[in-house]
């Protein structure tokens, strides 16, 4: 099981790994620990979202979907808008898309 980071753990976590992408290294080592960090709030949202829908949608797949949103956030994050990365809620699909599962928002 992961140990929960600190906030500025957290912050040089995306320190790095931001330096890394911008030198054209990608470590999946880091970017596998920033997911761990955020996978709680994932799966806290996924859950959320899972209990006013009808049946026969699987938890598990809103995680995924979850888990793949939170995948291209983290590729997307730009440390330079001053956004402490200690506090990123995670993204959220734009009013009006479809959600993978299908489902009515």
């Amino acid at each position: 099981m992961a140990t929960k980071l600190s906030s500025e753990e957290v912050a040089d976590l995306w320190r790095v790994y931001k330096e890394d992408q911008a030198a054209g290294r990608k470590d999946e080592r880091l970017r596998n620990k920033l997911i761990e960090t955020y996978y709680p709030l994932v799966r806290y949202n996924a859950e959320r979202v899972w209990a006013k829908l009808p049946e026969g949608v699987d938890l598990n797949d809103l995680i995924s979907a979850g888990v793949f949103g939170l995948m291209d956030a983290i590729d997307a994050f730009d440390l330079e808008r001053g956004v402490n990365p200690g506090k990123v809620p995670t993204a959220s699909p734009v009013s009006g898309e479809r959600c993978p599962m299908n489902c009515v928002r």
